[in-house]
């Protein structure tokens, strides 16, 4: 059985893991502040798809992805310097796009299981079709409340005696 300690250590080493500084990031360039922004920026979008679940929440794609741009106005740089004209460029990029992959990856995962959940209920089908289904229903109800005062009045009048059916006139 696991201590506590050991947990806290396992939980350490793969933070340690995640945030190892790649060999393109060095503290001689803006490449190393470039990386720890994006690794802010990761940790904040998956915050934010860990919050969110519904698809109108992510019809901005800066909610839930990192931009160049975004990186670099933080690193005060312009965004072609960042990723077309340094020597670590190619690989902040790919490092960029592979962060916006997981990013969307898990932004489609949680859209799946709030669908899923969702899918049972009148919450997913469309207004118009649920209005439809309503006054369809209130039609039908109201049909089947006149039948069941005919009956009703015609039940009564089967129980009445004769003499009485003969006062009110009704044929017997």
């Amino acid at each position: 059985m696991k201590t506590a300690l050991d947990l806290i250590n396992l939980k350490a080493s793969k933070k340690s893991k995640v945030n190892r500084i790649p060999n393109w990031a060095s503290d001689k360039n803006i490449s190393l502040k470039a990386f720890h922004f994006i690794i802010e920026q990761k940790d904040e979008k998956l915050r934010y798809i860990k919050i969110h679940s519904l698809r109108k929440h992510y019809k901005r794609k800066s909610n839930y992805q990192i931009f160049a741009s975004e990186v670099a106005r933080h690193v005060g740089v312009k965004p072609t310097t960042l990723t077309s004209s340094s020597s670590y460029s190619a690989e902040l990029k790919k490092f960029l796009l592979d962060v916006n992959k997981h990013l969307v990856d898990e932004m489609d995962k949680k859209l799946l299981t709030h669908d899923r959940t969702m899918s049972k209920g009148i919450n997913q089908h469309p207004k118009a079709d649920v209005l439809k289904e309503l006054k369809h229903y209130k039609r039908q109800l109201s049909t089947l409340r006149s039948e069941n005062a005919l009956e009703q009045v015609n039940l009564m009048v089967s129980k009445l005696s004769l003499p009485v059916k003969r006062k009110l006139g009704l044929n017997v």
